[in-house]
């Protein structure tokens, strides 16, 4: 069966489709454009693509050529994933419409990025010996060129030793005897290292084992061409019988024997590294020896899947794949020739090439040829039909039509291009076209373009341009550019730049306005027309602001002004009219003024001027016309004003006023003040300073430091008027103080003058006298320091009055603040005070308020027992039998336990028993007891708890059901449970009295209870009552009936 290449067959269906009658090749999509296949690393390539302009696009079909791999997409790309690195694919896309017809394909080559490799295959042992270990392998599955490998020998529990190969075997030597050695191989690529394949081997002893006969020695690997391989090796010296060899080929279903010491292998691949191996046979097999040995190179076969890439008029690409062999390709030879001419042939390294300079709609074969070092194989051929030539725009022609704008226009070539370019480089216009016209807008008047109009044809991705030049007409200028203005001391200067215009300006229009920045501010105007770029005013008016504005004229056209303003500069100020000095108080001299007449710029400040000092007393800024200065009180002095402006000169000060003559007034301290004594208090004197020179105030001011209380001052102050005479002041002290006094004048007052005095030690106040402590017929007195002591305390003395009216005192010093008083006997109360003297004044101080203690009997050992219900028993004892007492007073409180009851009560025991029984005391309550000697606020205190007694019967007690055989029954708490209640207990009986039944619960809080095991249609009694700590309490009763039967 004769059979075509795929792109032969894709050509033939082309041409064939092209001379079908109009209809039998519809519904046929266009095939997609420019598919471009980009890798993005070792496993991935993208492919790109453009929309077929004329097709109905429902989605794309796309596929690897040779491979099982194929898929479907919506978008103008694809990504493939998981491809060999290394390894040139060719990929396809075809149109499918949305009634699923397909499109020609568009298809391209392209090759993956190198990637790491995989681990070597095949890695075995060679050889070994007592010290030696010799490994091959193979080259790992990848396309990629191996650069080295990596050979690792390790003993267990040893550092591995390494060393780097670039064939595909080692010997490993220095090895120790009987020693399992792990080997491992790494390969590398310009990407990295891959993973490693890894043998293990023991190393043997010094002899072989017995009864195993040695192996062949010497064994060499040679080629005998192509595909044939000579094994040569010599017999083993220790056998002495005659023996045969096996023979084979490590991977490949290949083995022989054989008595000879050769063996010729056929009918083996060209350029391929095989592992071969020999083992004598005699009483047993020998270990093998082993030997790789590559085979020569052959005559290559036809290069794979010869295919055309691309096509234009002019220009066919190629693609294909090296042949199926392992040897190195040196080159490729490729023949191009139309019908009836001599062939031209080319010569490349790669796997594609590009045929030019062809003749359009011509047919061409072109036939591949691989080479070897060896030689030239087969040919592989394909056939390819130019298409029609194409060509630049005709008639070209660009005519400005107005200022802003030029009409581009041009007629078709012979071949119509896909669409054309439309581009001005210099002026940044690139624009794509599917029409035969184009306006260029927005451009600036007088405005020349170099246009180039290029037809572009995607299929062969070149375009064939054509130029012109086209102009814009003349417009109203714009206007000028970066508008500046400089100033100067004696000029002003407005300058700028041309218009951004390509049409000649032939002059300037320049016209200004001037305005007075200050006083009335006037203003003028003014213009002149120029062909420069600048225009200057000499000695223009200080600060005064200029406005120029600018238009270009072209041809009599003035276009739009531009605008810039500048200030003049200012010159000093002439100077303020001074109107009037006030003098105020405080040494406070008033200004008033009036601006200058010649301003001559902005006033920021104006100083006010002492006498002929050069720098200002004051400055103020320059909405202020009047303020005051403080000066020195009583001296005269000369005042003048002066304005300050932006004038570089003097810093802006102008020309000072008229100056005026002033004496200011003031306060003045008196030279000294004097502190004086004046009985207790404090005398402050002095003289004013001058009789002259009033002031407006005397500020008196005095601090106090107490001398018998740290931290305490004494603080106050006053004002006083001005007086000619001698001034008094008496201030009211305090006791041993240490006063300061200060004396300042007016409102502001600066540093005072002062004196001081300490005044002299007074009496004291009260001590302190705290709460009275008594034990048997002792009374105990303790006391603090007086808050008041008014000097150093020397000696406290205490006073007492007993019942009987007798009086007696005790004196202690001054670190003693507690005192005993022993009575002998007791029976009524005893006052006592204390009072306190300082040292330097003779009499003690005022008492302190009296303290009074009773000296009476007290009770001891209270104790209370509850012995009977609603009774309890008290015993007590005195506290000193030799002091008697007159009556007792018992007094009580109770809180019930079980209600919200509360009460008290009191009663009188005669002195001569020393217990009392309380009767009639609620149940089940908590009783508080207190018993005192009778007249004295001392008692002795005891609690305890009534006993609980039987409680009243249950309440509303009702039935709430009933059945045949039961009944239910509910109650309430009593209403006086007179304890804790802890539980019910229940009976009932017949209507005659005859005991049925009974229960008890242990729940108070349980107030229903069901009644079983009755008769039917028959009455009962049921008795409830509640239990407390007195046991059952008073019954409730209740008739109640089962349910009737009849």
């Amino acid at each position: 069966m004769l059979s075509f290449p795929r792109s032969v067959c894709l050509l033939l269906a082309t041409l064939l489709c092209s001379y079908l009658p109009a209809g039998e090749a519809e519904g046929k999509p266009d095939m997609p454009q420019n598919l471009i296949v980009t890798p993005q690393g070792p496993s991935i390539m993208i492919m790109k693509w453009s929309r077929p302009s004329s097709a109905e696009v429902d989605h794309y079909f796309v596929y690897v050529e040779g491979e099982d791999l194929k898929d479907t997409t919506i978008a103008e790309y694809y990504i493939w994933e998981g491809l060999e690195g290394c390894t040139t694919y060719t990929f396809g896309v075809k149109t499918v419409s949305s009634s699923g017809s397909e499109s020609d394909p568009t298809v391209a080559d392209g090759r993956t990025d190198v990637s790491y490799p995989p681990e070597p295959q095949d890695l075995h042992v060679v050889n070994y010996t007592y010290d030696t270990v010799t490994l091959a392998w193979r080259k790992p599955a990848t396309q990629c060129d191996i650069e080295k490998y990596r050979v690792t020998c390790q003993e267990e529990g040893s550092q591995p030793a390494e060393t780097v190969v670039n064939e595909t075997t080692v010997e490993v030597s220095q090895l120790t005897p009987e020693t399992l050695y792990t080997f491992s191989v790494y390969a590398s690529t310009s990407e990295g290292e891959g993973p490693a394949a890894s043998i293990s081997q023991t190393t043997t002893t010094a002899r072989p084992p017995e009864g195993k006969p040695d192996m062949p020695q010497n064994l060499e690997v040679m080629p005998e061409g192509p595909s044939m391989m000579l094994m040569m090796w010599s017999k083993p010296s220790s056998i002495e019988v005659d023996c045969y060899y096996f023979v084979y080929v490590e991977g490949e279903d290949l083995n022989a024997t054989t008595f000879d010491e050769y063996y010729i292998w056929e009918g083996l691949e060209d350029c391929t590294n095989y592992t071969f191996g020999v083992k004598t046979v005699s009483s047993g097999e020998s270990d093998p020896a082993v030997a790789d040995g590559e085979t020569n190179v052959g005559y290559p076969p036809e290069p794979q899947d010869l295919h055309v890439m691309n096509y234009t008029y002019d220009t066919v690409t190629l693609a294909w794949r090296k042949p199926a062999t392992q040897c190195d390709i040196e080159k490729y030879r490729v023949i191009c020739q139309e019908e009836g001419s001599q062939p031209a042939e080319t010569i490349v390294n790669e796997t594609t090439v590009e045929v030019s300079q062809l003749t359009p709609e011509t047919l061409y074969t072109f036939s591949v040829y691989a080479s070897t070092s060896e030689g030239e194989g087969p040919a592989a051929s394909i056939s390819q039909t130019t298409t029609t030539a194409a060509g630049p725009p005709q008639n070209l022609v660009a005519e400005g039509i107005n200022s802003s704008a030029i009409n581009v226009s041009w007629s078709e070539p012979n071949l119509p291009p896909s669409y054309y370019l439309l581009t001005d480089y210099h002026n940044n216009i690139d624009v794509r076209i599917f029409g035969l016209q184009f306006m260029i807008v927005e451009l600036e008047p007088c405005m020349t373009l170099d246009i180039t109009v290029s037809s572009y044809y995607e299929d062969i991705e070149k375009k064939f341009p054509a130029t012109t030049r086209g102009k814009t007409t003349v417009g109203v200028p714009p206007d000028p550019q970066n508008c500046s203005v400089d100033v100067a001391d004696n000029y002003i200067t407005v300058n700028w730049e041309k218009p951004k215009t390509t049409c000649k300006i032939e002059t300037y229009i320049v016209n200004w306005t001037m305005k007075k920045l200050w006083g009335s501010g006037e203003e003028e105007s003014n213009g002149i027309e120029t062909r420069g770029l600048s225009h200057t005013e000499n000695n223009p008016p200080p600060y005064h602001r200029y406005t120029f504005e600018i238009a270009a004229s072209v041809e009599g056209i003035v276009g739009d002004a531009i605008s810039c303003s500048g200030t003049t500069l200012e010159t000093n100020a002439g100077p303020p009219v001074l109107v009037s000095l006030v003098s105020e108080e405080q040494g406070e001299v008033r200004v008033t003024w009036e601006p200058p007449a010649e301003e001559n710029g902005n006033i920021t400040h104006y100083g006010i001027y002492l006498n002929d000092a050069d720098d200002y007393v004051k400055e103020v800024s320059e909405e202020v016309r009047t303020t005051t200065v403080t000066l020195e009180a009583c001296v005269s002095v000369d005042i003048s004003v002066a304005a300050r402006n932006g004038a570089v000169k003097n810093d802006g000060w102008g020309e000072r006023s008229e100056a005026k003559h002033v004496t200011p007034a003031g306060d003045v301290l008196p030279e000294q003040m004097d502190c004086l004594q004046h009985g207790p208090d404090l005398l402050a004197c002095w003289l004013p300073y001058s009789t002259d020179c009033p002031v407006s105030q005397y500020n008196l001011e005095w601090e106090g430091h107490v001398l018998w209380s740290p931290g305490a001052t004494d603080s106050n102050s006053t004002t006083l008027g001005w007086s000619r005479d001698e001034i008094c002041y008496n201030i009211p002290s305090i006791p041993y103080t240490k006063y300061t006094v200060s004396l300042n004048v007016g409102i502001n007052a600066g540093k005072p003058i002062t004196c001081s005095s300490t005044t002299p030690m007074a009496a004291p106040g009260p001590p302190t006298l705290e709460k009275l402590q008594v034990e048997n017929f002792t009374i105990s007195v303790t006391w603090k320091e007086p808050l008041e002591k008014n000097g150093i305390i020397s000696n406290y003395r205490v006073e007492w009055t007993d019942w009987n009216g007798r009086v007696d005192s005790q004196v202690t010093d001054k670190n003693t603040f507690s005192y005993q008083i022993m009575e002998n006997s007791c029976g009524g109360e005893v006052d006592v005070t204390v009072s306190a003297k300082t040292t330097d004044f003779d009499e003690f101080g005022e008492r302190s308020p009296p303290e009074s203690v009773l000296l009476v009997n007290s009770i001891s050992n209270l104790t209370c027992e509850t012995t009977e219900p609603g009774e309890v028993a008290l015993n007590w004892e005195l506290q000193e039998l030799n002091c008697p007492v007159d009556l007792y007073n018992v007094t009580w409180s109770f809180t019930s336990l079980w209600s919200e009851d509360k009460g008290s009560g009191w009663e009188s025991v005669e002195a001569s028993v020393s217990s009392a029984t309380l009767e009639s005391l609620p149940p089940y309550s908590v009783i508080s007891v207190a018993v005192h000697v009778i007249n004295t606020g001392q008692a002795a205190m005891c609690i305890t708890t009534t006993q609980e007694e039987a409680s009243s019967a249950p309440t509303k007690l009702q039935q709430i059901a009933k059945d045949i055989h039961s009944v239910a029954v509910e109650w309430s708490l009593p209403e006086f449970p007179r304890g804790k209640l802890s539980g019910w207990y229940l009976y009932w009986t017949s209507v005659i009295g005859h005991f049925v039944g009974e229960q008890v619960t242990e729940s108070p809080e349980e107030l229903v209870i069901e009644i079983g095991n009755l008769e039917p249609s028959e009455a009962y009694y049921v008795h409830v009552m509640a239990v407390n700590g007195a046991g059952r309490g008073e019954e409730a009763v209740i008739e109640v009936a089962t349910e009737y039967v009849p």
